[in-house]
């Protein structure tokens, strides 16, 4: 009768285990499909905020070549809106970068959703922020142009060449006429 406990006891102790082996892949499938709600939150909290009408008209005035060349553009120059609207465009996408570079946003879904803009707006403002880098001894939006160059890295992958902003002129450069010759 013994060897009948110790058998029960080991057939036992085999199903607990195998109970808590499946309970873990559960708790862990739903981990996952819970990460990937709150990106899908989070993504499109920043897309409505993004497709805004007012973000979206203050894009275009940037692409259209409104505030000069990227080389020559210089937040300080603008009135007061227009920095306040760069302002919270930067602060968009660095807090965007930040959440990929942490791991709390999915990298390949960012790159679905934002194609092109966080690496066009990067390249535009590069030359702004190297300089105000020199000025200010805090670095800022460092998170932005990891995001940027992981796009770069992203596109060469997938497409074989790097990507098109940082093969072509910056759009504002390339959309603002020379200056018109002198006397």
């Amino acid at each position: 009768m013994g060897e009948v406990w110790t058998a029960m006891g080991a057939i036992s102790g085999f199903l607990a285990t195998v109970t808590v082996i499946v309970a873990l892949i559960f708790a862990r499938r739903q981990l996952s499909e819970s990460k990937l709600a709150r990106d899908a939150t989070v993504l499109q909290t920043i897309q409505d905020r993004y497709h805004s009408k007012e973000r979206r008209e203050f894009r275009r005035r940037i692409y259209k070549g409104e505030f000069g060349p990227s080389d020559l553009f210089d937040r300080a120059n603008l009135p007061a809106e227009d920095d306040i609207q760069f302002g919270i465009l930067l602060d968009e996408l660095e807090f965007m970068a930040v959440l990929v570079d942490r791991g709390l946003l999915d990298f390949d879904l960012v790159v679905a959703s934002f194609p092109n803009t966080p690496v066009r707006m990067w390249r535009y403002l590069e030359p702004s922020i190297r300089r105000r880098h020199q000025i200010t001894s805090t670095p800022q939006w460092v998170h932005l142009e990891k995001l940027a160059k992981r796009y770069d890295e992203h596109y060469l992958k997938h497409h074989g060449m790097r990507h098109p902003a940082f093969t072509e002129p910056a759009f504002g450069t390339a959309l603002v006429p020379p200056p018109a010759p002198g006397p």
